[in-house]
């Protein structure tokens, strides 16, 4: 493993890890379904732009029950039950 590897590697790590920690700090102010709310929001204003910019904007709208449907199972409920569990415990075992 190169340098260059394990500073990619460390990089990915602390990436992967801030949410998790910023999570925590926003919990002790937001309810739980207020931080996930601002996680979905953050994300819509970032990619729904970009969709737009790309003409697929169209074909999610002709799909929109599925992408409810996902948007639901892979984001809405594990972003409030991850906040909702970072009140009792670290951040680090999350």
């Amino acid at each position: 493993m190169t340098w260059r590897d394990r500073g990619a590697f460390a990089a990915l790590c602390v990436i992967w890890g801030l949410p998790y920690l910023f999570i925590k700090l926003a919990v002790a102010e937001i309810s739980p379904a207020g931080v996930a709310w601002a996680r979905i929001a953050l994300g819509a204003v970032i990619l729904v732009p970009i969709a737009y910019r790309r003409g697929t904007l169209g074909s999610a709208v002709t799909h929109w029950r599925g992408i409810c449907a996902f948007a639901l199972a892979e984001m809405a409920v594990p972003f409030f039950l991850i906040s909702l569990g970072e009140r009792w415990i670290s951040s680090s075992l999350t």
